[in-house]
């Protein structure tokens, strides 16, 4: 999955990460760069992201367009 570099930082270090919550009984998934720290939105799914490294369901979708959403940002930049 291509994810845009960070607005904050212009670096290409954005990875998708996923924790599972006891509690909601879910698994959040998020895109976070390495290099400065910041995240997207979370997404909630009931199902592992990380299954079979595939990283392919509606919840890293719905994060990765998080990320990716700019407003006024453009790759030429």
């Amino acid at each position: 999955m291509e994810l845009k570099v960070c607005p904050f930082c212009g670096q290409d270090a954005a990875m998708l990460y996923r924790n599972y919550s006891n509690r909601a009984k879910k698994y959040f998934t998020w895109v976070e760069c390495d290099a400065c720290g910041a995240r997207s939105k979370a997404a909630t799914s009931d199902d592992d992201p990380a299954i079979d490294d595939a990283w392919d369901n509606s919840a890293c979708r719905r994060a990765s367009a998080a990320w990716d959403m700019r407003s006024g940002w453009s790759d030429a930049e």
